[in-house]
């Protein structure tokens, strides 16, 4: 093995025959030299590399090309490689773990990855009751912007553009929901080891977010009721027990034959379908009691409001506009009378 306290005069003073290649190690650095080779054409090629032990076994690692990494600069990462190794860690094997991950998150493109979230986390055993919204951001904002580009590609200014081009089109709330999709996302493009970091760390939208605390008078729940009853099954009844029980959306929609007892005027949720995470038990009045009764029992398996049979009814948005339009227009008219 040629040893000799390397330079950058000395490194470039190597030259080997053509086909042929060199090795030389530095005096000043244990297990570090310089690879030379000549190609056919006389060609010549620079590489660091390394020597060191993992307990008993010899390694053998590549630190970097001569035109990409100083002299001093090699002679520090064969340092630190030499440190690990004495912890007992295989700076190679690390290495290569790098870099397969590396290839594998710019092979993942944002719309494999998104789909895969969307499958795995999202959609998985119902458990997130905002699945429709995390979907249509997804498709509305996010896909347009870096459907085919690699996820591991995406950088802090990409998430930064998204967040003000919603803010520009007058959707800054919006632009909350937004970033916390994409963070969502990315967190869990982490957590399987598909990135290494998160492109939204440290982003914000500096939109503050309003409260919403209204809740219905007597004289809008007396026009609610009736423009309720126009709309039937599935829509009609749901919105009657929301306004009879009080409860959540996502509960009184998800409601289950199997959780009701009217016989007892009950209805027990369970844990995994309040906010709280807690048994909820809600006493059912007569009205709430034969609305649930006149429900049609057609094959919806065990859910009380579903239009497919396999989930639980959505498609909330239009039909709240529509309601609340029409609330509107009737208490107009009572006014006037």
């Amino acid at each position: 093995m040629a040893t000799q306290s390397l330079t950058e005069k000395s490194i470039l003073a190597i030259k080997p025959a053509p086909k042929q290649r060199l090795e030389v190690y530095d005096t000043k650095t244990a297990g570090m030299g310089i690879r030379v080779s000549a190609s056919a054409n006389g060609r010549i090629t620079r590489t660091w590399v390394l020597l060191f032990r993992v307990g008993r076994r010899l390694r053998r690692m590549t630190l970097g090309r001569y035109d990409e990494l100083s002299l001093d600069e090699a002679r520090t990462e064969a340092a630190e490689a030499r440190l690990k190794a004495r912890k007992g860690f295989d700076p190679a094997e690390e290495r290569r773990q790098r870099q397969r991950e590396q290839e594998r998150a710019q092979s993942e493109t944002f719309r494999a990855v998104s789909e895969r979230f969307l499958r795995q986390y999202v959609r998985r055993d119902k458990k997130l009751r905002s699945a429709d919204e995390y979907e249509r951001i997804i498709d509305f904002d996010l896909l347009p912007a870096w459907g085919d580009r690699p996820i591991g590609s995406l950088t802090r200014r990409d998430v930064i553009d998204v967040i003000e081009a919603v803010k520009d089109r007058g959707a800054p709330t919006m632009a909350n929901r937004v970033l916390a999709v994409a963070r969502k996302l990315s967190n869990w493009a982490v957590s399987q080891d598909l990135i290494a970091h998160s492109p939204c760390v440290g982003v914000r939208t500096d939109v503050p977010e309003t409260k919403r605390d209204h809740f219905l008078k007597d004289d809008e729940i007396r026009a609610l009721w009736p423009e309720a009853e126009t709309y039937g099954y599935p829509f009609g009844p749901l919105i009657q027990l929301l306004l009879l029980t009080g409860q959540r959306l996502s509960e009184v929609a998800g409601m289950r034959w199997s959780e009701l007892a009217l016989d007892k005027a009950e209805w027990h949720i369970p844990p995994e379908r309040t906010k709280a995470k807690r048994a909820l038990l809600v006493p059912l009045s007569r009205p709430a009691v034969a609305i649930i009764k006149d429900v049609p029992k057609i094959d919806r398996r065990d859910f009380v409001f579903s239009t497919t049979g396999e989930s639980a009814v959505s498609g909330f948005s239009k039909v709240k506009r529509h309601l609340h339009g029409k609330m509107l227009t009737a208490l107009k008219k009572q006014a006037k009378e």
